[in-house]
């Protein structure tokens, strides 16, 4: 009983500290030069694993005694999140280190609408990967609240959580392109104004 109870407690306190690390610090927030950052995607979904899967371990270990609990399912689930934030932090370095003009570098607009949007604006991609992992993440503590085990997912569903990581990192390499081409295009304009008066006030030689 005893066990089952610190467990609990040890369950809650990791909800609590997620939760506070996501408000006070920028633990789910995109790497970006502004003062208030964005809210990460991919991050978030990272997060979102990692508690549903630590605290429903030590739940279940507090009821059983026994630590050997996690199956493929759950291990798959966590490492898609793990690959998705991987993905992400290199796209987002890459586009750094390119100068872009990225819209993670504005402020944030609020929890919702920056993991939905990307630099068009809300995107239906990104919906259908935050639906699929409310989905699946509801389910998991569902299914686990009634059976008292870890689900087991079949392949074909996560498949489906795969498959809809993937699109989002796929899309997301081209995020941020429309704003540098436009940028780009402004600096030649720019560059060929200048050039074309500095030819002009170049006197002629002798």
């Amino acid at each position: 009983m005893l066990l089952l109870i610190v467990s609990y407690v040890v369950a809650g306190l990791i909800v609590f500290a997620a939760i506070m690390l996501a408000i006070k610090t920028t633990i789910i927030k995109s790497p970006s030069t502004n003062s208030n950052p964005p809210f990460s995607f991919g991050r978030t979904q990272l997060m979102w694993w990692t508690i549903i899967v630590g605290a429903t371990f030590v739940i279940l270990y507090g009821k059983t005694g026994n630590y050997d609990l996690i199956n493929q399912s759950t291990l798959i689930l966590l490492s898609i999140g793990l690959v998705t934030t991987a993905g992400g932090n290199i796209i987002d370095a890459g586009q750094q280190q390119s100068n872009l003009i990225r819209h993670q570098d504005a402020s944030s607009k609020g929890f919702w609408l920056d993991i939905l949007s990307d630099d068009s604006g809300v995107s239906m991609h990104r919906f259908q990967a935050v639906m699929f992992n409310v989905i699946f993440g509801v389910t998991f503590l569902a299914t686990f609240w009634i059976q008292q085990k870890f689900p087991d997912f079949n392949n074909s569903e996560l498949m489906l959580m795969g498959i809809s990581s993937g699109a989002y990192l796929a899309l997301k390499t081209n995020e941020n392109k429309t704003t540098n081409t436009t940028n780009t295009t402004t600096n030649t304009n720019t560059n060929t104004n200048t050039n074309t008066n500095t030819t002009e006030d170049t006197p002629p030689k002798e």
